[in-house]
């Protein structure tokens, strides 16, 4: 796409009538709104390069502006206005210019600068056009200095098509979007690998207060230099950045922060669409936003060192079609292969005829880079005192499907296997307790950062319903950037506590999606309390947590992250998810066999069913906890006939916020002799009371039409006897209610 504006630059030098179009590349946009939102963002920069249409050089401009040339090699430094009369410095261009002209600067090809001062680009509207073909005959700028830069601070500059050479160590920014360059474009430019190999730009492009509306694209930028190491291509600067397009970029380097995109701010209306990104260094991502950044992040490709867990941190932006391509990475392919089997001689490990036969034998021999493949049916009882992986980006997979996976035993409380080292990637491998409480099965030390674990299974134990993990996985102090996808865990033990304990410090990045989760845990299967873990991702798993009133996930404090599309199984409304203070998004839970999946939380607006049947005269039907709902009816039915003893039933709030927000829902109702079958509700012609409707006698009501208002509290049943002078589930009611504010939890009563 570059150098197809390149050429059409170049054209319209060579006819006096011409057509310069930019045609935006949406063609992997997978759906026809996500197209329409691109073309919107970039439609800006398309009509700029079409105005430059039916433009004959010299002889007029875009708008009403003038037209200024560029060049070190033939200009006279005269007055800038014809190529033998060009400046010299692209700096002294800009002065000659007027504010909102749309004014040209044309850059000969072959021009050549070093920046002496900042070049300042503070007259709005002005066009920067680098005049050449692709190569090296591009109009360049070297920066000798480390303060030097291009600022941009006016409203609409554009620059296209030229080349920025770091010429000294750790430049601060090629360039500087300051505080009036809204809507500044800069296309088609080049940041080669700079000559020597200590010189970089430590970012290209520094966003700084009120640098909205901008666009970044078709550069391409390449500086894979590891010391002293840019920080990052795009800086977001110290505020909030709005509607910020990143388009078609080529990024290849190893950058301390993030590749293409570092912003610690609240950052808006992000396109970042269609950029191939490599980032070269071991544990930092390719894009890393807040957690509350917006917009789209689409069809980018990624490539990392780090492996997918490094990819992209995109906050709360939608992303889709976004790819990545390890075929680089040092995680998977790229050293030597060994082998791992116990059915081989405990050779070389070169192949599986000699192929090692344990664990420690292998892990021994590896370098970074280098991958394990452990042979189908291979079973291991993990070393006495345990295993250590202390190589970093190294892989362990095992071959095989199902039950013929390798499988890993722990039969002792301190045989367990410590990852401490970073990119370390387990894949498609079995693990299973031998002893009763053993302590944990895999702990990830304080080096293991952004490792993988996928595909694997923790199986029930030796002995099933004894043997199993305390905490089967524990993430030690530091440990970031772990993903933990498409594994399962099952165990009928009854000594369980989590399945990954996050308790032990402060965790970063910790990432759990598409496993399937069964166990008696006494804490929760993911689990922390006074750590508060941050940007925490766990997405589409399946938990079910058999003990009575434990959760599923569950942690106190400021946690930070997402939790969202979970399906959570446990028995007590309320407790099943309790996620601190991440954002939690379309969780189902259920807590009872056959029972129908809801929200958790609970959306407002939305409408549910709670179902309580109570045993005693005085009873909670449901507790409304963390905020109010409003009831669209309340339907009693009579499960078992209430006998001859004079019994009455009302229906009362017990509010939270004391007895001034008490409500009578129905005063008394004579139920003496209602028999099975008999339904109660209310009725717009008796809205203070339950009605009955009597089996049998085909009589019919309209119900209530207006909806009742209930703060926080319990919603009570209260009779005057025993019916049938016995207690039992004499009465089953149904509730069909939405909550009003966040955070809504119902708790039938039993």
């Amino acid at each position: 796409m570059k150098k197809l504006i390149i050429y059409l630059l170049i054209a319209l030098f060579a006819a006096n009538v011409m057509a310069l179009t930019l045609p935006i590349n949406l063609k992997y946009t997978g759906n026809a709104r996500l197209t329409k939102l691109l073309r919107n963002r970039i439609g800006t920069l398309d009509s700029k390069v079409q105005t430059l249409e039916n433009l004959t050089p010299g002889t007029g401009a875009i708008g009403t502006g003038d037209v200024f040339y560029v060049d070190s090699v033939a200009g006279s430094n005269g007055a800038g206005t014809s190529w033998p009369t060009a400046k010299i410095t692209l700096d002294a261009a800009f002065a000659l210019c007027a504010d909102g002209n749309n004014d040209i600067i044309y850059v000969a090809s072959g021009h050549a600068e070093t920046l002496s001062a900042d070049i300042t680009a503070d007259i709005d509207g002005v066009w920067v056009i680098g005049v050449s073909g692709p190569g090296l005959d591009m109009p360049e700028i070297t920066y000798d200095t480390t303060t030097d830069e291009f600022i941009i601070d006016a409203i609409g500059v554009t620059v296209y098509n030229l080349r920025l050479i770091a010429g000294i160590a750790e430049v601060a920014a090629a360039f500087t979007l300051a505080d009036e360059s809204d809507y500044f474009s800069i296309i088609g430019c080049e940041f080669p690998e700079p000559g020597t190999n200590t010189f970089e730009f430590d970012k290209v492009f520094q966003l700084v207060t009120g640098a909205d509306n901008g666009t970044i694209a078709y550069n391409t930028i390449i500086n894979q230099l590891a010391n002293p190491g840019m920080t990052s291509v795009i800086d977001g600067g110290a505020t909030a950045i709005d509607s910020l397009t990143v388009v078609g970029n080529y990024v290849n380097v190893d950058a301390d922060v993030a590749a293409l995109l570092f912003s610690d701010q609240a950052d808006t209306n992000l396109y970042i669409h269609g950029n191939t990104i490599i980032q070269e260094d071991i544990d930092q991502f390719g894009i890393q936003l807040t957690s509350t950044a917006t917009g789209m992040i689409s069809y980018n490709t990624f490539s990392n060192l780090g492996g997918s867990t490094f990819f992209m941190d995109p906050g709360t932006c939608a992303t889709e079609g976004n790819t990545g391509d390890e075929v680089i990475d040092a995680v998977e392919g790229s050293g030597n292969t060994w082998y791992l089997d116990d059915g081989g001689s405990g050779g070389d490990g070169k192949t599986w005829l000699t192929a090692k036969t344990t664990l420690a034998t292998v892990e021994a021999l590896l370098v970074a880079g280098d991958t394990v493949l452990i042979g189908q049916g291979h079973s291991e009882l993990f070393t006495t005192g345990g295993d250590t992986i202390n190589i970093a980006n190294v892989t362990f997979r095992g071959i095989g499907e199902g039950d013929s996976r390798p499988l890993f035993t722990a039969t002792a409380d301190a045989d367990e296997l410590t990852v401490n080292a970073a990119g370390v990637v387990l894949d498609n491998l079995r693990f299973r307790a031998g002893a009763p409480t053993e302590t944990s099965c895999i702990i990830w030390g304080a080096s293991a950062d952004g490792c993988t674990i996928k595909n694997c299974a923790f199986v029930e134990g030796e002995s099933p319903g004894t043997d199993e993990f305390t905490d089967v996985m524990v993430l030690n102090t530091s440990t970031a950037y772990l993903t933990v996808d498409n594994c399962t865990v099952f165990s009928t033990g009854t000594g369980g506590g989590t399945f990954i304990n996050l308790d032990a410090a402060t965790i970063a990045g910790l990432r759990v999606t598409n496993c399937t989760i069964f166990g008696d845990y006494d804490e929760s299967a993911i689990w922390w309390a006074a750590a508060i873990p941050t940007n925490v991702h766990f997405e589409n798993n399946t938990i079910t947590n058999v003990l009575t009133g434990q959760s599923c996930i569950e942690g106190s404090g400021a946690a930070t992250g997402v939790i969202r599309n979970n399906m959570l199984a446990g028995d007590t409304y309320g407790a099943i998810l309790l996620g601190g203070s991440t954002r939690m998004s379309g969780n189902k839970q259920t807590v009872a066999v056959g029972s129908a999946a809801i929200d958790v939380p609970l959306v407002p607006g939305q409408t549910y069913v709670s179902v309580a049947s109570v045993d005693e005269v005085s009873a909670t039907l449901f507790d409304v906890q963390n905020g109010e709902i409003i009831i669209y009816s309340i339907i009693a039915a009579v499960d078992v006939v209430i006998g001859a003893t004079v019994t009455t039933c009302t229906l009362e709030v017990n509010a939270d916020d004391g007895a001034a927000w008490d409500l009578e829902l129905s005063d008394a109702v004579a139920i003496t002799d209602d028999v099975a079958g008999t339904r109660w509700i209310f009725t717009d012609a008796n809205p203070g009371t339950l009605t009955p409707l009597i089996k049998g006698t085909g009589e019919g009501s309209a119900m209530l039409s207006s909806p009742m208002f209930v703060p926080e509290g319990l919603i009570h049943q209260n009779m005057s006897a025993n019916p049938n002078g016995a207690s039992g589930d004499h009465i089953t009611w149904t509730m069909v209610y939405t909550p009003v504010t966040e955070g809504v939890v119902v708790v039938p009563g039993t």
